[in-house]
C-alpha cells in the first residue's frame, strides 16, 4: 500500500498505471531468468502500451507479462507461464486496491 499511496497520482496515463501496478511488493521475488530474457525481448516490442524500463528490471517482466495475458499471447517457456499465472492472480487484487484508493481519494 505505500508504494501505491506514494505513486498513484491524480493524472496517470496507461503507461504509468501498469508501471505502478508493475512495483508492487508482492513480486519483488520475481527474477528474470536468462532462459526468459530472448521471449521477453520478443514480448516487449509486440505488447499494445510500451513498457518503462529495461529487461534487467523485474517490474518490466511483470508489466510485460500482465500485457500478454491481457493480450492473449501465447508464452512458449514453463518458467514464464508459472510467473504469467501469479501475476493474473494478484492483477485482480492490485487493480481493486488502486481503485479503492482512487475513490477514497476522490479521483474517479
Amino acid at each position: 500500500m505505500q508504494v501505491y499511496s506514494e505513486n498513484l497520482k491524480p493524472h496517470m496515463n496507461l503507461i504509468d498505471i501498469f508501471r505502478l501496478f508493475a512495483l508492487s511488493n508482492e513480486f519483488k521475488f520475481v527474477r528474470i531468468r536468462e532462459n526468459e530474457k530472448l521471449e521477453l525481448q520478443k514480448f516487449i516490442e509486440r505488447v499494445p502500451i510500451p513498457v518503462k524500463g529495461t529487461l534487467e528490471e523485474p517490474a518490466t517482466k511483470i508489466n510485460i507479462l500482465l500485457q500478454a495475458y491481457i493480450s492473449r499471447f501465447r508464452l512458449e517457456g514453463y518458467d514464464l507461464n508459472s510467473d504469467m499465472v501469479y501475476v493474473t492472480q494478484s492483477a485482480s487484487r492490485i487493480m481493486r486496491a488502486l481503485f479503492e484508493i482512487c475513490l477514497k481519494r476522490q479521483w474517479s
